[in-house]
């Protein structure tokens, strides 16, 4: 356990993030932040790498580097800890909007903890069908947290605990999964904190729903990949896949889950099961590509 001081690194991994970083920063200067934040572009194609430079020259206490070697903001993330000058490591997203609560908490809390975490309230846009699906399917940070793992969307850690847990595993996605649960089996423990707030937009189509499950599912190939045991390991988990494409049962879940929280017409249920077994389908097709590619 580590008595917690005020200095804090942010460290923010962008990929072509252009449209997000105006909201991302405004409430850093607005709120007079006086942490360290560490910006790495990985592999960005838009201007972000030059919008944030600019900030930078405007703001001391903002660094920018870049990280090419590898596409993965895991990666990423383990690289600009590398430039972090303070002992308190806190993780977001470039698309996330820290709040007021989030950001005073930070700069004030002196408590003792191993790892760290709070809500990430996902908001509404336009509340069409794939922002319904996307707050009510990913991020539900309290119920990681009771799993024993947190997404790096909002993550809080000591340079102690991270050092000792070895950086995050630089896969696709899931590498914050993989990462925590190592720390719980080293005997540390995730604390929740209501003040530490992080806030993300909803994904609002179907397009970016699809990416995401291309990446969920590389990035669950790659961790098996990884821990790959043996033949029949392998056949177990891959008939376990296939099979889901054919009897998805976890988009099921979700599906109902979803009509017994919102109020959804007949035409937008049809999208909602449309929308469903894709990410399902794309998910699993992708852990297979991934698993045969090994």
């Amino acid at each position: 356990m580590t008595n917690m001081p005020k200095e804090i690194s942010l460290i923010v991994p962008i990929f072509n993030g252009t449209k997000y970083i105006k909201q991302f920063i405004d409430p850093l200067n607005s709120n007079f932040f006086k942490g360290q934040v560490i910006f790495v572009d990985n592999c960005s194609t838009d201007n972000s790498h030059r919008i944030i430079e600019d900030y930078c020259k405007k703001n001391n206490n903002f660094k920018l580097v870049s990280y090419s070697k590898k596409k993965s903001s895991y990666a990423a993330r383990n690289y600009g800890v590398k430039f972090s000058r303070n002992n308190i490591i806190a993780f977001t997203d470039i698309d996330c909007i820290p709040t007021k609560s989030y950001l005073n908490f930070l700069s004030s809390f002196n408590g003792n903890f191993d790892l760290m975490t709070g809500p990430i309230n996902v908001f509404y846009k336009k509340k069409n069908i794939y922002e319904i699906f996307d707050k009510n399917t990913y991020l539900l940070q309290e119920y990681y947290v009771k799993n024993n793992y947190a997404a790096t969307a909002n993550l809080v850690i000591t340079r102690e605990v991270f050092n000792l847990v070895g950086g995050f595993p630089e896969f696709t996605s899931g590498g914050d999964n993989k990462f925590c649960k190592k720390c719980i089996d080293m005997g540390f423990k995730i604390h929740f904190e209501n003040n530490l707030m992080i806030l993300h937009p909803a994904r609002g189509t179907f397009f970016d729903h699809i990416s995401k499950a291309k990446r969920l599912g590389i990035g669950h190939g790659e961790i098996f990949n990884e821990s790959y045991k043996n033949f029949y390991n392998f056949l177990k988990y891959f008939s376990k896949n296939l099979l889901s494409i054919f009897i998805p049962l976890n988009s099921i879940r979700v599906y109902l889950r979803i009509n017994q929280k919102e109020k959804i017409n007949f035409f937008n249920n049809l999208k909602l099961i449309f929308l469903a077994f894709s990410v399902n389908l794309v998910q699993r097709l992708f852990i297979i590509k991934t698993l045969l590619s090994r």
